[in-house]
């Protein structure tokens, strides 16, 4: 709990001195009523994702202050399910909320999966733009997957998610 409240903490000294990456605004105001699609820089992600984080973001600091109290939130529920995971959880969301903000919401996906384990694919459907019916989104997907920094953002992701699957692996009774 106590970590909780720091990283909570944290994160709103971290908005109100304005510490957003440039990304953020422009993702926000992808978000904004339907725009993601449109400009595919804006908010490239998929459906699950968009319905996940239009709905408080009437601009930049409403949307970041609504992402800070819902990953709180998840944060306690991993808390509750794993140790380990949560070690995970909370040294990977701290790391996107401070490069890549708009990320963190896949991780929610993920922490939904600790729960009801077969919603963990959801997670990479969230990620990527799958319903996505403009093919500029995929172009601008696959364009800068050679940049360092994705992949980084990408491991952290796929980190929890593989921790995910093997705490869910772990966990079914085993079989003679």
């Amino acid at each position: 709990m106590v970590i909780i409240l720091l990283l909570t903490i944290e994160r709103f000294y971290y908005l109100s001195q304005g510490w957003l990456d440039r990304e953020t605004s422009l993702i926000v105001q992808g978000l904004q009523w339907g725009q993601w699609w449109v400009v595919p820089s804006r908010a490239p992600y998929g459906l699950l994702w968009y319905l996940a984080n239009f709905w408080y973001a009437f601009d930049t600091t409403s949307w970041t202050l609504g992402t800070i109290l819902i990953d709180a939130i998840a944060m306690f529920f991993v808390a509750r399910k794993s140790v380990r995971i949560f070690a995970f959880y909370a040294f990977f969301s701290w790391l996107m909320f401070t490069f890549a903000v708009y990320d963190v919401s896949i991780l929610w996906f993920i922490v939904l999966s600790l729960y009801y384990p077969r919603t963990l694919p959801l997670a990479i459907i969230a990620k990527f733009p799958v319903f996505a019916w403009n093919d500029a989104v995929w172009a601008w997907i696959v364009h800068p997957l050679g940049l360092a920094s994705n992949w980084i953002y990408y491991s952290m992701l796929g980190i929890v998610w593989i921790t995910v699957l093997g705490h869910h692996l772990k966990m079914r009774p085993k079989r003679l």
